[in-house]
């Protein structure tokens, strides 16, 4: 099937290209912007369906999200079950902020029980988020760049800060985390682990690890 570049081919939505490209224009405009990020908090199950069986639920977990949205929001699907909603300013120009409310609706909806195979699947969301302030007088590079020494805020930068706020909370449903400077050293500090241990794999083969039972527990029941 033939798909606009920037585009994802399951549900019409947006791909991460595109995400980023709205995401630049944005920043590059000066105007703040709410990155969410949102994912099953048991994306696993979808591993027991079959392919077009998992599309379904895609489809539908992004039917779910899309339905509340305000307009001029943007919604994309940046990975297999993560999607990421795009607010501007104009979306959230109200006398409180709407993301928590949004967030529970969305939550809510998503809870809604998904026929598949042969059965009622039921997921849950986990949710990042991050929000790049407004810059009203941007540096020669755009890209968010203020005037002075401040820090450039990219897109890219903008997508990652709302995805590692993800990670913390992505096995606990209906959490929800907002990107806090810690969770960046947490995220440089794992990779840095995860290098040190390949590096000593690679170096060594005969110390490689044989995982016999990795278990995986729901954390909202508890079951294993």
């Amino acid at each position: 099937m033939c798909c606009h570049v920037g585009t994802d081919p399951l549900t019409g939505l947006p791909d991460r290209a595109g995400l980023l490209a709205r995401l630049t224009e944005a920043l590059d405009l000066g105007r703040p912007a709410t990155v969410i990020c949102l994912r099953p908090t048991r994306a696993h199950l979808l591993d027991q369906l079959t392919a077009a069986e998992g599309d379904v639920v895609v489809g539908e977990l992004a039917h779910r999200i899309g339905a509340w949205l305000p307009p001029g929001a943007g919604l994309a699907r940046i990975a297999d079950t993560t999607f990421a909603i795009h607010l501007s300013a104009e979306d959230t120009r109200t006398g409180s902020d709407p993301v928590p409310g949004l967030i529970r609706a969305i939550m809510r909806a998503a809870e809604a029980p998904v026929t598949a195979h042969h059965g009622r699947l039921r997921l849950s969301l986990a949710a990042g988020i991050t929000t790049a302030p407004r810059s009203d007088h941007l540096g020669a590079g755009g890209c968010g760049q203020p005037v002075g020494d401040g820090p450039v805020l990219t897109a890219d930068e903008l997508l990652l800060q709302a995805t590692m706020a993800l990670s913390t909370v992505a096995a606990v449903p209906l959490a929800v985390a907002v990107f806090t400077p810690w969770m960046r050293r947490d995220h440089m500090a794992r990779l840095a682990l995860q290098e040190s241990v390949a590096q000593t794999l690679r170096a060594d083969p005969a110390t490689g690890v044989d995982v016999l039972f990795e278990p995986v527990v729901d954390l909202g029941s508890g079951h294993l």
